[in-house]
This record gives structure tokens, sequence and C-alpha cells, in this order.
């Protein structure tokens, strides 16, 4: 899991790797992960081109997990990230 809590099916998904999604799920990853922002896997496949990820992960989302957070959280995974790179750059104490 990274700072913005993306595990490696997100990371996996964000690339459009549909032998490595598939790879995760057969090994049990947890479809229903949320980023530290509210995202799943699956919220992660709208606007991307790759239909069979998507078909996939919705068939395996529960449908209460599958609409979009509040818009106010949607650049919540990039505020963790932020300050998750402040967090481990030198101290100049």
């Amino acid at each position: 899991e990274q700072c913005n809590g993306r595990t490696a099916l997100h990371l996996a998904v964000d690339l459009q790797n549909f032998e490595l999604v598939q790879l995760l799920i057969s090994k049990g990853a947890d479809v229903h992960s949320f980023t530290y922002g509210g995202h799943t896997p699956y919220h992660l496949t709208y606007g991307r081109a790759n239909t069979d990820i998507q078909k996939v992960l919705y068939e395996l989302t529960a449908p209460h997990l599958r609409e979009l957070p509040d818009s106010e959280s949607e650049d919540s995974d990039e505020d963790y990230e932020e300050q998750c790179i402040s967090d481990d750059g030198d101290d100049d104490d």
C-alpha cells in the first residue's frame, strides 16, 4: 500500500494491465479496498479505454460501492501523496 492508500490492484488498473488485474484478483486482491480519497479499483476504470477491466471489476464490486465518492474528495489521494512525499524528505534540523 502506498501513501495514498492505493494497492497493487489500484496500480494495475491505472496501468490498464488486464492480465495483472486478473492475476491479482485470482490471488485474493481486495476489490473493495479504498484509497484514502475513497476510491475503489472500479472507480479508477472511469474514463479508461480498457472496458474489460471495468466489466470484471463491475461484476465483483458490491453495488453500493460502485458510485464515485463525493467530488470534494476527488483530490484527496493526491493530497495524501504530497503529504507523504514531504514527510519522507530530509530534515534540515
